[in-house]
């Protein structure tokens, strides 16, 4: 597992106390931060990223322009000596000392000491030497910040308490054409895995969530990192591993979606060699093993089934999806749910957790929501669908082998059977 410090921070903020001020002091404010983080990051790339985006949601405009510092700090120094001693220019500097510490810390944890040793000896004069020792007590432990605005507080604590969860892995294991990158994508609420039937996972790939509801952190081939507001972008092939906020009851948890190739590929089959590897690894937490019902239990299945239950010795939630495509007259869910109960308690799994889905209309469902485009077809299968869950037959949450928690939902969507799925992992916390 890679480390994931720097995919899973926050990068934006909404509320910041200097969008309050006048654009002009807002630009020098983000000039004075973008010299500092220049500087004391020797313009490293990652910090780049975190100025450009911490910047644009203060003053919401192109801030790469002010990446770079002056041979005597200008734009620092102005910020933090404006000339009228009231409150506004006092929160003004306060601001700017503390937003110095947070992306220097967001960037590296050890360039703490290094800040306040270049603020205290730079541009110490400028300011009361309190301020900077407060604020710096705060990054160290030493006092609550209580003269630093409770937003900023807010967000470098609630980004400190997610990320200091201990971080639950969830390995999605499947044959081609179950529908798991379709049910990775209705997890998250959003497209960031290709779905076709002529596309096929070829490696092992992270999907981490993230506390806010902001863009997404790519980490690209060579350790490069992508920052963009564009979420199908993640479904690149030079993406290895990304970041982005689930829209679901996970949106507030340390969670790592492991995504695998499917097992049955025959045009390599290293592909899977690497899934059974990361099965008898147990480097995971919960293994989602996603089965296409409409194909009932065939050779593949009942094969990577065997393998799942002999080598996975942490738990397993059995996910059976398409189920909108049974047909009433001809198909009894209730039969197939039996059917994978017998099969399972013979291989030794005697009280299984079965969920009984349809992930592509859960995640039409959660993008219609969010007011995402979709195509004529999608919403017209979507009209369909919403006809068929009046009918008691597709109500599939009633399949399940578990309750689902009690959620803000559309009903619609609570038939998917997505939310028995999100509440299986939701109370499968490590903490």
């Amino acid at each position: 597992m890679i480390e994931d410090r720097f995919l899973t921070q926050t990068y934006t903020i909404s509320n910041h106390p200097i969008r309050e001020y006048d654009e002009l002091i807002q630009c020098k404010y983000v000039k004075a931060l973008g010299e500092f983080l220049c500087y004391i990051t020797h313009a490293d790339k990652n910090a780049k990223i975190i100025y450009e985006h911490w910047a644009n949601s203060i003053i919401n405009t192109d801030v790469l322009s002010n990446w770079m510092f002056t041979p005597d700090f200008t734009h620092l120094k102005e910020v933090l000596c404006y000339d009228k001693n009231d409150n506004r220019s006092n929160i003004l500097r306060t601001c700017l000392v503390f937003d110095c510490f947070y992306l220097s810390e967001k960037t590296n944890r050890w360039l703490l000491e290094k800040s306040h040793i270049f603020l205290l000896r730079k541009i110490g004069g400028h300011f009361t030497e309190g301020v900077l020792e407060h604020i710096y007590g705060y990054f160290e432990g030493a006092n609550n910040g209580s003269n630093i605005p409770a937003e900023l507080i807010k967000h470098r604590m609630d980004d400190i308490e997610f990320r200091s969860k201990p971080l639950k892995k969830v390995l999605v294991v499947a044959t081609m054409s179950a529908g798991k990158s379709t049910l990775i994508n209705a997890l998250i609420g959003n497209r960031i895995n290709k779905v076709a039937s002529t596309v096929c996972t070829n490696k092992i790939r992270l999907v981490y969530n993230k506390l806010s509801n902001e863009g997404a952190m790519l980490e690209c081939a060579g350790s490069r990192y992508v920052y963009t507001e564009n979420h199908k972008i993640a479904q690149h092939d030079s993406v290895e591993n990304a970041c982005v906020h689930f829209q679901s009851i996970l949106g507030n948890e340390h969670l790592c979606l492991i995504d695998t190739p499917g097992v049955n590929f025959n045009g390599d089959h290293s592909h899977g060699e690497m899934t059974r590897n990361a099965i008898k690894a147990n480097d995971y937490d919960l293994l989602l093993f996603v089965s296409n019902a409409t194909q009932f239990l065939t050779d593949d299945d009942a094969n990577i089934l065997e393998f799942v239950i002999r080598n996975c010795k942490k738990k397993i939630i059995f996910c059976l999806n398409q189920c909108d495509r049974f047909k009433p007259k001809d198909d009894s869910i209730n039969e197939m749910v039996e059917v994978w109960k017998h099969k399972l308690s013979a291989l030794g799994n005697k009280s299984p957790n079965i969920v009984v889905i349809s992930a592509y209309c859960a995640l039409l469902l959660k993008e219609n929501e969010n007011k995402a485009a979709l195509t004529e077809d999608e919403e017209l299968y979507l009209e369909l669908m919403k006809v068929k869950f009046e009918r008691e037959y597709y109500h599939l949450d009633k399949y399940c082998t578990n309750s689902m928690l009690e959620v803000n939902a559309s009903t619609e969507l609570k038939h998917t059977g997505i939310l028995n799925l999100e509440t299986l992992i939701y109370e499968d916390r490590k903490y």
